[in-house]
């Protein structure tokens, strides 16, 4: 093959990784496009400007040892090194890994490994995994809107190489079963100066990770140059060990924490020791912790931890956090208080759909599962309460530009009036008008009001009736209509 060919692979399974031998261009790529339900044991993407679309990978890669100092047991199921490489609209599971190979400290095995620069690894779904899900190295690569759902307790990233990107992306389903926090669990975002080399500037954002992910990052430097990390519209749901934090330059921006750091006190840590491991320069802005740390049984604890060797370079404010139904955290000054100057403690912050149940019943709230949830009220206490980010970014969780009223909001999302749309005005049988329609604020209630004047203040409005609207924002009504009817105009009215 060469630069601008394509190759359609047809349906079936083909037991063989594909290895990539010549190279395409940016603007004349070679493309492997599979039809449905195509299934092959990989892919060594090698050389520059390949695409791989529409494949699905499901093969137990048998590690390789590679000898010298350490050596080490080393296999990927796709591998990815050359430069501007696609892989797209693919499945990765159904991979147990190990092949009888201990775990251990000289066994190392990535289901997807990406290398190289200007990678982009989109629209993926991976899943039934047991071994750390996807290593970023190299330079300027891109992981984006891919799932990773029903894996067995290892990492999601190992994050390292030079502004790389984990944009858009899910976890779900992690199975926690042995779970602790110091032995095996699963971290969203991990990277170690041990691992052997230097990491410098990776971008997590605009992520949800849902209760199994057991911690946020696990960072250090380990005596290299590891920093620059940040965090931004993120949306942290659960995880339960405290963030570990040794690297310089990170940043937490605009996420929203619920339920972190239950099993020790807050979720977030920025550690001072050992002296090749400090968290210097770290900044955290525009934040929620929302019922984080150990329960409630420290009032005083939910939001950061910061060693006394970095406090002088720390800089945190204009976050909000609270307790249990919206309580505010303590303030004492000689206990770990909340004291920032334009922080916010406590108060219903005003979102669309939230309700505190047992922290560990997750699963009666299905309201966490949906994003929407967490979007402002046009009354919230969050609303042009941040601090302006527009140097370093310009948008939320969904790409709405920032600010939209006189300053940034606090959280994930800025806050955008709700439009509802009506979809459909329907006769029926002659004697009934129905309208429904989608885009209402979710299990909110909602009166009909009608008018024969248009221009009558909605206070002069005859109200009809009392509806709700359901929880994925759809609603529908329904009034008589007969040929002597007068002509209606409605108006919906939130309660």
């Amino acid at each position: 093959m060469q630069a601008g060919d394509t190759t359609i692979v047809e349906s079936g399974y083909y037991s063989e990784k594909v290895v990539s031998t010549a190279n395409g261009t940016a603007s004349s790529p070679i493309t492997f496009l599979a039809q449905a339900g195509v299934t092959n044991d990989g892919f060594d993407m090698l050389k520059n400007y390949n695409v791989a679309d529409g494949f699905n990978v499901t093969k137990d890669e048998v590690p390789v040892y590679e000898p010298g100092p350490g050596g080490a047991y080393v296999g990927f199921v796709i591998s990815i090194s050359g430069v501007g490489n696609v892989l797209k609209n693919f499945q990765l599971g159904n991979i147990s890994s190990t092949n009888g190979i201990a775990n251990t400290n000289n066994y190392s095995f990535y289901n997807l490994a990406i290398g190289g620069a200007f990678n982009v690894v989109s629209n993926g779904n991976l899943f039934n995994i047991n071994a750390t899900v996807v290593n970023i190295s190299g330079k300027s690569n891109l992981v984006v809107n891919c799932l990773i759902n029903n894996t067995f307790g290892n990492d999601c990233f190992h994050a390292g190489g030079t502004n790389n990107i984990i944009r858009g992306c899910v976890v779900s389903n992690i199975v926690m079963a042995g779970a602790s926090d110091t032995g095996v669990h699963s971290d969203f975002v991990q990277w170690a100066g041990s691992y052997g080399s230097s990491a410098r500037g990776l971008l997590v954002e605009q992520c949800t990770t849902y209760p199994g992910v057991y911690q946020i990052c696990n960072l250090s430097q380990d005596g290299l140059d590891v920093g620059g990390y940040t965090f931004r519209n993120n949306l942290f749901l659960g995880a339960v060990l405290h963030a570990s934090i040794y690297t310089h330059d990170t940043a937490f921006y605009n996420n929203i924490l619920v339920d972190c750091g239950t099993n020790t006190s807050d979720p977030l840590f920025f550690y001072d020791a050992p002296a090749t491991d400090r968290a210097t320069n770290c900044s955290v802005f525009n934040n929620l912790f929302i019922e984080c740390g150990d329960y409630d049984s420290q009032a005083n604890r939910g939001w950061y931890a910061v060693g006394a060797g970095v406090t002088n370079s720390f800089h945190a404010d204009n976050n909000y956090v609270c307790g249990f139904n919206w309580a505010a955290k303590n303030t004492k000054t000689n206990d770990h208080a909340f004291l920032e100057p334009h922080g916010i403690n406590g108060g219903n912050p005003g979102l669309v759909s939230f309700s505190f149940t047992n922290q560990l019943d997750w699963a009666t709230n299905s309201h966490w599962f949906t994003n929407a949830g967490f979007h402002l009220l046009a009354n919230s206490i969050l609303r042009n309460a941040g601090t302006n980010l527009s140097a370093i970014f310009a948008t939320d969780k969904n790409n709405a530009v920032r600010p939209v009223g006189s300053a940034w909001d606090i959280g994930a999302y800025e806050y955008a009036p709700v439009v509802p749309v009506v979809n459909a005005i329907l006769l029926s049988g002659r004697t009934n008008l129905i309208i429904s329609g989608t885009n209402g604020l979710p299990n909110r209630n909602y009166l009909v009001l009608a008018s024969t004047n248009l221009f009558l203040p909605p206070t002069n409005w005859m109200c009809l009736s009392t509806n709700s609207i359901d929880g994925s924002g759809n609603f529908i009504f329904t009034n008589p209509a007969t040929p002597n009817t007068p002509r209606l105009f409605y108006l919906l009215q939130l309660q």
